[in-house]
């Protein structure tokens, strides 16, 4: 038997195992054939299907309204501050949907500052797929009114239901508001923590939302600001190969009793502000509030049904910012006040700088692709280069004398051997995204 030593890199190596990793499939600021950032999207302005006070506009009119801005650090969506409304007007703001749709992946948004924390204000960054809401849909950053805290929350057609946090524990630091998926509430994590959201998020200058979508299971994470200026260039949410098992324990997690992969398919990524709507304007969210100090999950320590009860009534726990009821603060019903008082919403804006969309690999992609702590790691390994032994009794003459040249030539040439044993011809195929018009969205709470 012959050998001989070759140097691999180590990531050929790992690709043989075929090695998991995430590798950057979208930059919605990458400025490209696609054009820039909001080139990338389309500009809903249809009838708000949850029943809002508002005015969703095409981009013309988005940009001569000033409701939009792209600078050369981040984009702006705002919804207009300065005009007083009468009769059935909603207030102008912003509705863009990717026109890329996606399915599974990573999903990381870098925000420093998002509609605060105002009554009537609905904002929600979210994705969802055709035929709502069969094909699912998932709000990653989403509140109304004077919440101080992220509401995470999936749709799906019905027979879905998300795991009791009891049975996954320490899995999220969330606690579980709803288990049924299906449609209209849907199944619900809330967080206690005041920086994922308006106010307190704005406070601390933001943070970054990174959404990993699998075919077990959906969570979201949260970066606050401080933790983004110490973030890996490699591992980290928004590095050249994001590894959420390094990130520790995310806001949410839902591992659902049915097929992710059925139920959540092809999504469009989603930023919208509206107002009062079905959400805001319910009787129990309008008139009702919840102590700042309040004990959460309120009344319960565990996700009993008395407590999604008391959950369900009480409207959720310490999400508001003060004693005082939406009602009571404005003095007005929603609709009068989003109308009347434009002042209120001068800082009901995104400002995001960065929304990045990565894929998995199973570790067989080009070298460009590998993780970067592995491609400059050369390892010495043997290679067995006899190809066979003797002669079949029952070949014949010529394919001996073949075989016997096939052997010469490899032994001549070992590098031959090395890139068809060493080096896999077919890289994988990337993951196909399907491109469909756009439908309602019968998006309900």
């Amino acid at each position: 038997m012959m050998k001989t030593s070759f140097l691999l890199s180590a990531w050929t190596l790992f690709a043989a195992q075929s090695f998991a990793y995430y590798v950057l499939d979208t930059d919605f600021f990458t400025v490209d054939t696609n054009g820039s950032f909001f080139d990338k999207f389309n500009f809903i302005n249809e009838t708000d299907p949850t029943h809002g006070t508002v005015s969703y506009r095409n981009y013309s009119d988005c940009r001569d309204l000033n409701l939009i801005q792209n600078t050369t650090e981040n984009i702006i969506m705002r919804v207009d501050s300065t005009n007083a409304l009468s009769g059935d007007d909603g207030r102008p703001s912003v509705r863009i949907e990717s026109k890329k749709k996606f399915y599974k992946g990573l999903i990381v948004v870098d925000v420093d500052h998002m509609p605060a924390s105002i009554c009537g204000v609905w904002p929600a960054f979210w994705t969802y797929g055709p035929d709502w809401p069969k094909n699912g849909e998932i709000d990653i950053i989403e509140g109304i009114n004077q919440f101080q805290a992220n509401r995470m929350t999936l749709h799906t057609a019905p027979g879905c239901y998300t795991k009791n946090q009891s049975t996954y524990s320490q899995q999220y630091s969330g606690s579980l508001l709803y288990t049924n998926c299906t449609a209209g509430t849907g199944c619900s994590i809330g967080t206690l923590e005041t920086n994922t959201y308006g106010d307190g998020f704005n406070a601390i200058g933001g943070g970054i939302y990174a959404t990993e979508w699998t075919e077990k299971y959906i969570s979201i994470y949260f970066f606050p600001r401080d933790l983004c200026e110490q973030n890996d260039i490699i591992a980290g949410p928004l590095g050249k190969n994001p590894d959420p098992s390094t990130w520790g324990i995310p806001l949410s997690r839902f591992d659902l009793t049915c097929n992710i992969e059925r139920n959540f398919r092809n999504h469009s990524i989603v930023f919208d502000t509206t107002f009062c709507g079905d959400w805001a304007d319910g009787a129990n969210q309008w008139n009702s509030t919840i102590p700042v100090n309040t004990t959460w999950p309120p009344y319960a320590t565990t996700n009993s049904g008395s407590w999604l009860q008391s959950g369900k009534k009480h409207g959720f726990g310490p999400y508001f910012a003060s004693n005082s009821t939406c009602a009571a603060k404005t003095g007005m019903i929603c609709k009068d006040w989003v109308k009347k008082r434009p002042e209120a919403f001068k800082e009901a804006y995104w400002s995001v700088n960065a929304l990045r969309v990565y894929q998995e690999y199973d570790g067989l992609s080009s070298y460009a692709d590998a993780p970067g702590s592995l491609l400059d790691v050369d390892v010495e390994v043997d290679v067995d280069l006899s190809l066979g032994s003797g002669e079949d009794e029952q070949q014949d003459e010529h394919d001996q004398r073949q075989e016997e040249q096939g052997n010469q030539q490899q032994e001549e040439d070992p590098s031959s051997l090395l890139d068809r044993e060493a080096s896999p011809h077919d890289e994988p195929e990337a993951p196909k995204h399907g491109h469909f018009g756009h439908h309602k969205h019968k998006h309900r709470h």
